[in-house]
């Protein structure tokens, strides 16, 4: 049954198939690799990760998120979390 739910959506769209609740955490700034680039993105990542970018270190989690999206990034200018919501 899970399996079907995963391939044809289940009753509840806040859970993902493993049973964790999903965010959708939208991204914006502009890094420097090149010439100037403007980062408009949303992701959706679990429970874990959306305490990584809205906590404390939030700065290293998304220069990490950065350098691994977007290779060849010489300096991050300025990143912010706009903002997260549950889906």
């Amino acid at each position: 049954m899970r399996l079907f739910n995963f391939l044809f959506g289940s009753d509840d769209s806040s859970e993902s198939s493993f049973g964790q609740t999903m965010y959708e955490i939208h991204i914006i700034g502009t890094i420097q690799a090149n010439g100037p680039k403007s980062i408009n993105r949303k992701i959706i990542v679990d429970e874990t990760q959306r305490q990584l970018f809205t906590g404390s270190k939030r700065k290293e989690a998304l220069e990490g998120w950065v350098r691994a999206n977007y290779p060849g990034v010489t300096k991050v200018n300025s990143l912010a979390v706009v903002g997260s919501k549950r889906i």
